[in-house]
């Protein structure tokens, strides 16, 4: 509706409050103490959060870069809010605008995606 009505998207947390750049396992700080993080995390997006690590390691660069390549994949997206709280999530940041996934990098991003309604109302 948006690329046929000309209106730009700027998502909101494009890296997935932090899910998306890190293995599944791993946890920040932040996702252990943050109630509203938490509630974020569903078993469903672990064959996501799988899907962006191994992209990311074949190509052997960050989470990071690989899941905000794919939300600027999108013509609609005019700009991602990415919540930088480092240097290096800037400059990571910054490359994802380089980088250029294939059809087939695309296809494994979302091929697992299941989708489900919000989970912290």
């Amino acid at each position: 509706m948006c690329a046929d009505m000309g209106v730009g998207v700027v998502p909101y947390s494009p890296q997935g409050k932090g899910r998306l750049t890190r293995p599944w396992g791993d946890q920040s700080h932040r996702s252990a103490v943050d109630e509203i993080v938490k509630s974020f995390d569903s078993p469903l997006d672990e064959p996501v959060v799988n899907a962006v690590q191994q992209v990311a390691g074949t190509r052997g660069i960050s989470m990071a870069q690989v899941a905000l390549a794919w939300v600027l994949n999108h013509p609609v997206v005019s700009a991602p809010i990415v919540g930088a709280t480092k240097s290096h999530h800037l400059t990571e940041a910054v490359a994802a605008f380089d980088l250029h996934l294939t059809d087939d990098e695309i296809h494994a991003l979302e091929e697992p995606y299941t989708p489900h309604g919000p989970s912290w109302f």
